[in-house]
């Protein structure tokens, strides 16, 4: 089994992935419990970041067959593939996949706040901006849903403006 094309998956999440050895009839190889399958990255999608691979590689066939359940990557981005490969078969690739953002972690200031005078607007390049990650430093950019709210730590003063603000696309 491998993603269908175009399949997106949540980084960090599992990727399902079995490799089944046939032999020359087209016949799966269920005497086989001995040959080793590796899985590696082979087109790598993330832009600008290059994701990592994480899980148990190689995986040793049973009945034939390689179960690989806890391969997942970390950064976001689209047309991944991976690589099965044996060291005496001919190697295959998967079809490509994609890998969206987790679940908000954390967020942090894209544009922070400047030096203003009472009763004019904050302003930055482009205003005060916050950004969404998730638990890989991935921005948030599926998350069009939750919203942030600013406070201040000082007392007396308030703000006016519309709060909170619904994120778009994790900003």
């Amino acid at each position: 089994d491998q993603p269908s094309i175009g399949q997106t998956f949540v980084a960090g999440a599992n990727i399902p992935i079995e490799v089944t050895l046939y032999d020359q009839f087209d016949n799966v190889c269920t005497n086989d419990d001995t040959t080793n399958i590796g899985i590696a990255i082979g087109n790598n999608g993330g832009s600008p970041a290059i994701g990592t691979l994480s899980g148990t590689s190689p995986v040793t066939v049973t009945n034939g067959v390689a179960v690989f359940t806890d391969l997942s990557i970390d950064k976001i981005g689209t047309g991944y593939n991976l690589d099965a490969s044996s060291g005496t078969l001919t190697d295959i690739t998967s079809n490509d996949f994609n890998i969206e953002a987790d679940a908000p972690d954390y967020m942090a200031f894209t544009n922070e706040p400047t030096d203003t005078t009472a009763g004019q607007t904050i302003s930055a390049p482009t205003g005060v901006q916050v950004t969404l990650y998730d638990t890989y430093g991935n921005i948030c950019d599926n998350d069009s849903t939750s919203s942030v709210d600013l406070s201040l730590n000082a007392t007396s003063v308030g703000f006016t403006g519309t709060l909170p603000k619904i994120v778009s696309s994790g900003v």
